[in-house]
C-alpha cells in the first residue's frame, strides 16, 4: 500500500518516486489491457474489416455502460483513497462493502439490456446487415454475463483506493494473457473447441473476466493482504451509496456526454464507409499505445491527490498534479513522435489491406502529435477527481465533444470532404480545448472537496 505523507509534499523527488511507484504498476496494467485489445483486434481482422467494423461499433455502445462503470470506480477511489490518507480505514473499508454491493445491482441492471435488446440497438445505425450481425452477437456475450463484466472494474477501483496497484496489474496480466490464449482457440477453432469467430472473441474476454473475478476476490478477503475485507458483509448504508453515486455521478455524466457524442461521431466516421471505420478504430488502437500510459499516470494522480486532500492539505494536493504532469508529457510526448515516424508497425498488426492501412497512417500521424496535450487532460482531470471536484472536467469533456468535435468532424468529413483526416483533425481541435480548459480552471481555483467520513 502506497500513501504520501505531508513530509512528502517538501520534497519534489519524494513526490515523484510515489508517483511513479504507483503509476508504474497501472502502466503496466493498460499496458496489458492495450495488448490484449491488438491481439483481440488482429485476430478478428483476419476474420475481415466488416468483422473488425462490427466490433470497434460494438464498443462504441459497450463504452456506455463503461460510462456508468466509470462513474462508480471514481466515486469509490476517492471515497477511500480520502480517508485512507485521513487514517481512517476502517471507513475506507465499510465504503469497500457498500461500492460491492452497488456492483452487485448495476451488474443485475447490465445483463437485462442484451437479454432484450441486443438486435434492436444495432438496428439504428446506418450500416450494413452483416456489420451489424457482427456488432450484436459480440455486445450480447460481453455484456450479458455482466457480473464479470462490472466486478473486476469495481474490485480494482477498491485496491487502487487504498494505494494498491500492484494487484490489478498482476491479475490484469494473468487474465489477458488467458484471454489471448482462449481468442485463439474460439475464434479459429483450435485444440478441439468450435471455430466461433466474433462470437468466440467476445466469450473469450468474459470467461478470462471470471478468472479475474476469482482471483480478485482472493485479493481483497485475503486476511494477511492489504485491504483484509471479511466475508462477514455489514448491512447495505444508503447514505455511503448515495455519497459513492454523488462524487461519481459528474464523472458519469462526462462518460455519458463523450459516449453518445462518440456514436454521433462514429455515425460520421461510418459513411467513409467500412474500411474507412476499421481504419478509424485502428487508428484509435494504436493511440491506445500512448494514452494507456498517461491513463496509468492519471490512476495514482486521483489516488495521491485524493489522499493529501483527505488529510486536509488542499493547496498542496496541486503538488503532486504538477510533478505528475512533468513526467507524463514528456513520456506520452516522446510515444507521439514514435508513432508520428513509424505507424505502419503496428497499423500492419490489425489489417493486410492497402487502404485500409493508408487511412489509419493519416489518423495516427495526426493524432501523434496531440499526445503532450492528452497527457495534461489525463492528468489534471485525474487530480480534480481526487480532489472531489468531478464538474470540471464534465464541463469541459461536454463542451469539447459536442461543440467542437461533433459539429468540426461534420463539417471537415461531410462538408469539405477531408475523409478520415477530417475526423482526426476534430478530435485534435477537441484535445487542445480540454487542456487549455482544465489548466486554465487548475491554477485559477480546483474547488477540491473532502469526503473524509466521520
Amino acid at each position: 500500500m502506497i500513501r504520501i505523507t505531508k513530509e512528502d509534499l517538501t520534497r519534489p523527488e519524494a513526490i515523484r518516486r510515489k508517483i511513479i511507484n504507483l503509476s508504474l504498476p497501472a502502466v503496466g496494467e493498460n499496458l496489458f489491457r492495450t495488448i490484449f485489445s491488438f491481439v483481440d483486434m488482429a485476430f478478428v481482422g483476419y476474420i475481415g474489416s466488416t468483422a473488425l467494423a462490427g466490433v470497434g461499433l460494438s464498443n462504441q455502445v459497450i463504452f456506455v455502460f463503461m460510462a456508468i462503470m466509470f462513474s462508480l470506480n471514481i466515486g469509490t477511489v476517492v471515497l477511500i483513497s480520502q480517508n485512507v490518507g485521513a487514517k481512517r480505514e476502517e471507513k475506507a473499508r465499510y465504503s469497500a462493502y457498500q461500492s460491492i454491493y452497488l456492483g452487485i445491482f448495476v451488474s443485475i441492471v447490465f445483463a437485462l439490456v442484451p437479454i432484450f435488446f441486443s438486435d434492436k440497438i444495432f438496428s439504428l445505425f446506418n450500416t450494413t446487415p452483416e456489420l451489424k450481425n457482427f456488432a450484436s452477437s459480440y455486445f450480447f456475450w460481453i455484456l450479458a454475463p455482466s457480473f464479470v463484466f462490472v466486478l473486476p472494474f469495481m474490485f480494482g477501483a477498491i485496491l487502487r483506493g487504498f494505494g494498491d496497484t500492484k494487484s490489478p496489474f498482476k491479475i490484469t496480466a494473468f487474465a489477458n494473457t488467458l484471454n489471448i490464449f482462449l481468442d485463439y482457440c474460439l475464434i479459429f477453432g483450435k485444440f478441439g473447441f468450435p471455430a466461433l469467430g466474433v462470437t468466440g472473441a467476445a466469450i473469450a474476454t468474459s470467461l478470462s473476466r471470471g478468472v479475474s473475478v476469482i482471483i480478485y476476490l482472493f485479493v481483497l478477503f485475503n486476511k494477511k493482504g492489504k485491504v483484509r475485507l471479511s466475508f462477514r458483509f455489514p448491512k447495505p448504508d444508503f447514505f455511503i451509496i448515495g455519497k459513492i453515486l454523488s462524487i461519481g455521478f459528474p464523472a458519469s455524466i462526462e462518460r455519458f456526454m463523450f459516449t453518445f457524442g462518440n456514436l454521433i461521431f462514429a455515425t460520421i466516421v461510418l459513411t467513409l464507409g467500412p474500411k474507412g471505420y476499421a481504419a478509424h478504430r485502428i487508428a484509435i488502437n494504436v493511440e491506445s499505445l500512448s494514452f494507456n500510459a498517461g491513463l496509468g499516470f492519471a490512476i495514482a494522480t486521483t489516488t495521491l491527490v485524493g489522499q493529501v486532500v483527505g488529510f486536509g492539505e488542499m493547496e498542496k494536493a496541486k503538488k503532486v498534479a504538477y510533478e505528475a504532469m512533468k513526467i507524463t508529457v514528456v513520456l506520452m510526448g516522446s510515444v507521439g513522435i514514435l508513432l508520428f515516424f513509424f505507424p505502419d508497425l503496428l497499423i500492419r498488426i490489425f489489417t493486410r489491406e492497402i487502404d485500409v492501412i493508408n487511412q489509419a497512417r493519416t489518423a495516427v500521424k495526426i493524432v501523434s502529435l496531440a499526445q503532450p496535450l492528452l497527457a495534461t487532460i489525463f492528468i489534471l482531470s485525474g487530480a480534480f477527481r481526487g480532489g472531489g471536484n468531478t464538474k470540471t472536467p464534465m464541463i469541459s469533456t461536454g463542451i469539447g465533444v459536442w461543440l467542437i468535435r461533433i459539429p468540426f468532424s461534420y463539417l471537415f468529413v461531410k462538408v469539405m470532404g477531408l475523409g478520415i483526416a477530417g475526423a482526426w483533425y476534430a478530435v485534435v481541435l477537441d484535445t487542445a480545448f480540454k487542456a487549455l480548459f482544465l489548466w486554465i480552471n487548475f491554477i485559477k481555483k480546483a474547488n477540491f472537496k473532502q469526503h473524509v467520513l466521520t
